[in-house]
């Protein structure tokens, strides 16, 4: 391997390559099958401005409100930005797959842990997010697949 290229010696079988990206022969070889990748969906890059989004105050939990960025294809890949206000308190629910959370600024705590800015959380459960002084976070709802394991895990900084 070199500068991220695999490259094999000796005798190929029928339509193997020499060169190859290292990523897919470390992948092939692991799964013992030939990597695929899906057809292009999306004709160019997207960029997002959340700036340009309106905060959604939530009804029932006050003090907390969300921007809801964008939900891409059937696996439900998901962005948004959640807002706390100071001393406020918010159950996000769990959505079937993996959740990030990443504190862009404030400070809080989710599931009782503490947070700070750049701080980062995950899991599949519900998250209960608190702040004293306010909190503003990215969080990611990771693509759905059913193959997945309904384990939770959750690791704060």
């Amino acid at each position: 391997m070199r500068q991220g290229i695999f490259k094999r010696i000796g005798q190929l079988a029928p339509g193997e390559k020499r060169n190859q990206d290292s990523y897919e022969a470390i992948w092939e070889h692991v799964n013992k099958r030939k990597l695929v990748y899906p057809k292009p969906r999306y004709g160019e890059p997207i960029l997002l401005k959340p700036e340009n989004f309106d905060w959604e105050p939530s009804g029932e939990q006050p003090g907390f409100a969300k921007k809801n960025l964008c939900v891409f294809s059937e696996r439900h890949l998901q962005f948004a930005i959640l807002k706390l206000e100071p001393g406020a308190q918010a159950l996000q629910p769990s959505r079937g797959g993996i959740q990030i959370g990443f504190v862009l600024q404030g400070e809080g705590a989710v599931n009782g842990e503490a947070l700070r800015k750049y701080s980062a959380f995950s899991g599949r459960e519900e998250f209960a997010l608190s702040s004293d002084t306010g909190m503003e976070l990215l969080l990611v709802g990771l693509p759905i697949f059913a193959e997945q394991e309904a384990a939770p895990m959750l690791a704060a900084e």
